[in-house]
């Protein structure tokens, strides 16, 4: 019995010697993807703050500052060498912590990247573990949330395109069919655009977007953008949102010119000219088509019914001007003793609100003091506003076209009109909605609330 008992301990001792490697290999792994799962969940812990502390300030492009602020608050307490890059490159050292912050529209998206130093690992050539986490604040608002989807973007045009839509060089034809036309050269959109149809540029390719498009599928209804083969390899020119102007000459071959946007690091949507596309998914979205009317968007509607149903006592107090003949086009000049903006048809009286039945052109405006706001409508012509002076507003055309002219300053707010073209140099729009924001002049403002959804 003795002798079989030290057999047993025998084997024992050699079962053990056998499986002590895997042992140790499994803590090893345990310990180094341990720590992986500790930084993960600091890194969600702080992406979720992040992002719900930015999404407070999608509006007044702070976003980006607070969520720095708030990844530094609550992740320099646990690393002590950390330095904190923007990007989409992985970060080489897991010593460097990369965020990308997207703003679309109400939401924020907060991505962070790290990787954690492994010890076991290291003996079989891995020196990190890669470490991604992603947090989603939507805003929204909690009560009397009337304002609409259009006054969610910078520009919204909902002219749609001919089918077949024609491909030309010839710059009348483009402005014709295009439902946006910067005009110009220099343009600099901050904020989302929104439009059924083309978008042409006749004047410069260095306009620059920071944002994203949102497309109607109509676009693709018509003529798709020729390809050309150089050297052997067919090229397609550009998205079928983008317009052209020229022809330009590539190896004694005449081929299409396509002009688009820049992003604000200098790069392009598509490359410049007549270059192969570029790959860069999630800046041009293709969606079902936009509907600006009153019928389809009640909050503007119900704004424009109650300035119509003031009396001519309410409307002088509250500085609106309605329209209720709609016989003829108007025109306003600025009053320099009224308040922001003084547009006036009567040198004692000045109006901050303007609903026109037919075609109205405005004067250069004051400048805004803090977050005064005009409004600029049309229900059934153009408008047109040369933009010398900084603008808080918002121009709404929902059967006509909205012309922005003159030399070119800042425009804050929303442009939605049937079509819209921009043909002041070096114009800047910056969006923001005051519907969303401001109860004054609207009636739709609510508590904001910040939630998250992934």
């Amino acid at each position: 019995m003795k002798g079989h008992r030290r057999g047993q301990q025998g084997a024992i001792l050699v079962l053990t010697a056998f499986l002590l490697p895997f042992i140790i290999a499994f803590t090893g792994m345990a310990v180094d993807f341990g720590s992986a799962y500790v930084r993960r969940s600091q890194l969600q812990n702080a992406a979720d703050a992040a992002a719900l502390a930015g999404a407070y300030h999608l509006d007044d492009n702070q976003a980006d500052d607070v969520v720095l602020k708030y990844l530094k608050t609550n992740l320099d307490p646990h690393f002590t060498r950390y330095s904190y890059q923007t990007g989409d490159d992985f970060p080489d050292k897991f010593e460097t912590l990369n965020y990308h912050t997207d703003k679309q529209k109400d939401e924020l998206d907060v991505t962070l990247r790290s990787s954690v130093e492994v010890s076991f690992l290291k003996l079989f050539d891995i020196n990190t573990i890669p470490v991604s986490v992603t947090a989603t604040a939507k805003v929204s608002q909690e009560e009397n949330n009337n304002f609409d989807d259009i006054f969610n973007y910078g520009l919204v045009a909902a002219d749609t395109p001919e089918s077949p839509y024609p491909w030309t060089e010839n710059n009348d034809i483009l402005k014709r069919h295009s439902a946006i036309l910067f005009d110009n050269a220099g343009a600099v959109v901050n904020g989302n655009i929104l439009t059924n149809g083309r978008i042409g540029f006749d004047g410069s390719n260095v306009n620059t977007l920071n944002g994203k498009i949102y497309a109607s599928k109509d676009v693709l209804n018509g003529n798709p953008p020729p390809n050309f083969d150089q050297n052997g390899i067919n090229k397609k020119f550009s998205p079928d949102v983008w317009g052209t102007i020229n022809y330009v000459n590539w190896n004694g071959v005449s081929v299409p010119s396509y002009l688009v946007f820049k992003d604000k690091d200098g790069n392009g949507f598509t490359e410049d000219g007549i270059k192969q596309d570029v790959n860069r998914p999630g800046l041009v979205n293709y969606v079902n088509r936009v509907d600006i009317s009153r019928k389809a968007n009640p909050g503007i509607d119900g704004l424009i019914e109650m300035y119509r149903k003031m009396k001519p006592e309410e409307r002088i107090e509250n500085h609106v001007f309605y329209d209720d003949a709609g016989t003829s086009d108007l025109s306003f000049w600025t009053n320099s003793n009224g308040g922001y903006p003084g547009w006036t048809d009567y040198y004692t009286r000045w109006y901050r609100v303007i609903i026109a039945q037919k075609s109205v052109t405005v004067n250069l405006p004051k400048e805004p003091i803090g977050d005064e706001f005009a409004i600029l409508i049309s229900l059934n012509g153009d408008i047109t506003i040369p933009n010398g002076n900084v603008f808080n507003g918002i121009l709404y055309a929902p059967n006509g076209k909205i012309l922005i002219n003159g030399n070119g300053s800042t425009f804050n707010g929303s442009i939605i009109g049937k079509s819209i073209e921009i043909n002041s140099q070096n114009q800047i729009i910056n969006h923001k909605n005051y519907f969303a924001q401001n109860s004054g002049g609207s009636g739709s403002t609510g508590k904001k609330t910040v939630k998250l959804i992934k």
